[in-house]
């Protein structure tokens, strides 16, 4: 017998309150490879973004962009304003344990949600991979400062859930999360013809990290898993810098080149479990302090990521051009049993490639663009459309979930909503 509408909206709406109150403030990753902000665009183009950062995602792939959003003549003293900036994703397993909820919320109409969510738990966990979702906001204002000196203040929450239940233990969950809070202060110099961008930012960041093992009774038991988590929870501080260099070497259409280091390492932490060589080794970037609990939290240190990227923008028609561009990811320096950055992942993990075919002025925001990549060894895709000041975006990724040398793969979907002024 088929539901009628009201009872199929609360199914929805008990859905929606269940996982907002798993999602706040959690979020995490396992043995992935360390992301401190994943935005839309560049994800669609395999991460590959290092030498492009032409638009506001450039805090968080390589700061020398913040000169680049707009031609050096067209800037002024506040000249974009993007807000919200809302960005939403889930993976299979999410999509899955939403089908699983909505047939035991049909089922149990009159039962408590939290019995919904246990079932749908359960029912998800025969696929033996984590459940993933993410929510977060983004409002940034980019800035004139002086003539040629642009900068940028933006203000972020960045929140993240991972759900893993073994298949052949369904009694408990690995909960993983991480929230994070802060801004972004950045500064940019460019020369005239606005080929060559130096960038530095300063991002002050609080962050709420949850990294245990939890029975469905009390992962599903909302007071309690409240209690666990002001009790077992890290509560910690940092500030993170990072620089970036991007150059052009005549015009849009001729090859672009750019360097960025996130998380300049500003600390070490000693005797940090390496999830991907599983030595205790002396990892540095960006350490966070304050009310630790659990020392052996993966998310007490985000590591220097060292990013290096070629970019190419041939024109095929008077307003249809393309964009290629090829990344590597985490390299990483060491001296002695110091490592800047975090050692051990495979290469394929490391290296992303994508092609954007975008319609409009290569140095404008683009009213259509769509992207096809390769990150982690699989297919990305993704789309923009730019309905009047409203920006839709869409992006479809994989995520290696395996610390082995043999991959697992996590296919996750990122939507993003923005109004730009």
């Amino acid at each position: 017998m088929r539901n009628p509408p009201g009872a199929k909206m609360q199914i929805r709406v008990r859905f929606v309150i269940c996982l907002a109150v798993l999602m706040f403030p959690l979020g995490g990753a396992g043995q992935e490879l360390p992301e401190h902000f994943l935005p839309v665009r560049p994800i669609g183009m395999g991460g590959a973004f290092t030498a492009i950062a032409n638009d506001q995602n450039s805090i968080w792939t390589n700061p020398a962009g913040i000169g680049r959003i707009r031609k050096h003549r067209s800037r002024k003293h506040l000249h974009l304003l993007s807000v919200p900036n809302l960005v939403g994703g889930v993976n299979d397993q999410a999509q899955s344990f939403y089908g699983s909820f909505k047939t035991a919320g049909a089922e149990n109409s009159g039962a408590d949600a939290a019995a919904n969510v246990k079932t749908a738990i359960e029912n998800t966990a025969t696929i033996d991979k984590p459940i993933w979702a993410r929510a977060a906001i983004n409002p940034v204002a980019f800035v004139e400062i002086t003539r040629g000196t642009p900068g940028v203040f933006s203000l972020f929450s960045n929140t993240r859930l991972k759900i893993q239940v073994d298949k052949d233990d369904t009694s408990s969950a690995q909960v993983e999360s991480v929230s994070d809070t802060g801004a972004v202060l950045g500064i940019g110099l460019t020369n005239n013809t606005n080929r060559h961008n130096l960038g530095l930012q300063v991002r002050p960041i609080f962050r709420f990290a949850y990294d245990e093992r939890v029975d469905l009774e009390t992962l599903t038991n909302t007071s309690e898993m409240q209690k666990r988590i002001l009790t077992e929870g890290n509560t910690v501080s940092a500030v993170a810098l990072d620089l970036g260099w991007m150059w052009t070497f005549a015009d849009y259409w001729f090859p672009s080149v750019g360097v960025s280091v996130l998380n300049v390492p500003t600390g070490c932490r000693q005797n940090f479990l390496n999830p991907f060589t599983e030595l205790r080794e002396t990892i540095c970037g960006t350490t966070f302090k304050g009310s630790i609990n659990n020392e052996e939290s993966l998310f007490l240190v985000d590591p220097t990521d060292i990013r290096v990227g070629v970019s190419l923008t041939p024109r095929i028609f008077h307003k249809v051009a393309l964009r290629f561009a090829v990344d590597v990811h985490h390299l990483y320096l060491s001296s002695g049993d110091t490592y800047y950055g975090l050692p051990g992942a495979e290469p394929i993990k490391t290296v992303h490639g994508g092609i954007e075919l975008f319609i409009g002025n290569p140095l404008l925001l683009h009213p259509f663009s769509a992207r096809l990549g390769v990150s982690q060894g699989f297919v990305t895709t993704g789309v923009t459309l730019r309905v009047g000041p409203v920006f839709l975006e869409f992006a479809s990724y994989g995520q290696d979930i395996s610390a082995e040398t043999t991959s697992k793969e996590d296919r996750r979907t990122l939507f993003a909503l923005s109004l730009e002024l």
